[in-house]
């Protein structure tokens, strides 16, 4: 038996592992973009593997590691170890020993160290969940719009895993990898493409895959009319650019106040500035949507009431502090 580092023994068990090869494919979509970055050594000979791979598997002396990686919630990953022990005999006969499992969350290093049967230090698991840099996922609406295309593709997921399990697996017009790319650019959420994933592994899993009834066309028509409704004319950032905005809206709600009144003196006193103009200018600003629907709302509320007027001097020292903040935020 082997113990891992906090002194729990983990029995030995005899079991066999089928590897289906839709599980392993899959993941392939979320451990591109949410995965992490290992290193599996032994005490006595220094690293023998390391990867980012979502299957490793290496091989120490008689002994053969599985290192198995799966996304988990947003910002999470797994990592499983299995430990087998080859067994003499006829065949190759593998007789688990230890089977860790480690969750860690993204930027934060884990590890996890298995013992001898003496207790002396074996086998060495460093580990760090990482989020990768390019935009895996493609160009994304703002999260108010995401929020409700991914609403409507949630009540049409049946029958889209339905649609694209029988194409995948029975008319074979679309190669796995190339649905996997058309998924990466819907427009829905990272837990919601996971969930699309899932159900139709398991449609094909089951040999139950069909073509659509009327009525799954009827749906599955209606709702993509209602993306496109949803989405015409919108516009699309990467994951950085959302990132900056998002940062960008906390800074400002943060002296809402003192914005809004910055820009209403400035409508009020300024010929060349109006209401209208600075909303449609406002199309340009780095900022979301609600964010600036929440500014233009308190303009107006100021300009209504007929009480604009020039910033304090702490006002403006308040103002100008945002202004470079805004520059670097989120970056």
């Amino acid at each position: 038996m082997y113990k891992n580092r906090a002194g729990f023994r983990l029995a030995a068990i005899f079991a066999v592992v089928y590897l289906t090869p839709w599980r392993a494919l899959a993941w392939e979509p979320y451990v591109a973009d949410l995965y992490g970055r290992y290193t599996l050594s032994v005490s006595s000979s220094g690293a023998i593997a390391a990867g980012e791979e979502a299957v490793t598997v290496a091989r120490i002396g008689n002994n053969v590691v599985h290192v198995k990686l799966s996304p988990k919630g947003e910002d999470s990953v797994k990592a499983e170890l299995s430990v087998f022990a080859e067994q003499d005999g006829p065949g190759s006969v593998l007789k688990l020993i230890a089977r860790p499992v480690i969750v860690g969350v993204v930027g934060q290093p884990m590890e996890c160290d298995l013992n001898d049967g003496d207790g002396r230090p074996w086998l060495k698991f460093r580990f760090t969940p990482l989020l990768k840099s390019e935009n895996h996922s493609g160009p994304q609406l703002d999260d108010e719009t995401l929020a409700l295309t991914d609403a409507v593709f949630s009540g049409a997921l049946d029958v889209n895993a339905m649609y694209w399990a029988w194409r995948i697996s029975v008319k074979k017009d679309a190669p796995f990898e190339k649905v996997v790319k058309y998924s990466r650019v819907w427009d829905i959420l990272p837990a919601t493409r996971e969930k699309f994933w899932l159900k139709t592994g398991e449609l094909i899993d089951s040999g139950k895959t069909r073509k659509l009834n009327a009525e799954e066309k009827r749906r599955m028509k209606a709702a993509e009319n209602k993306l496109a409704e949803l989405t015409a004319d919108q516009p699309r950032y990467d994951r950085a650019l959302k990132q900056h905005i998002a940062a960008v809206d906390k800074v400002w709600q943060g002296i809402l106040a003192t914005d809004a009144m910055y820009w209403a003196w400035r409508i009020t006193s300024d010929k060349e500035v109006t209401y209208n103009s600075l909303h449609k200018n406002s199309d340009n600003w780095v900022m979301s949507r609600a964010a600036r629907d929440r500014l233009f709302s308190a303009i107006k509320a100021i300009l209504d009431s007929g009480k604009a007027r020039p910033l304090t001097p702490v006002e403006e020292q308040e103002y100008l502090d945002a202004t470079q903040r805004a520059k670097s935020a989120g970056k």
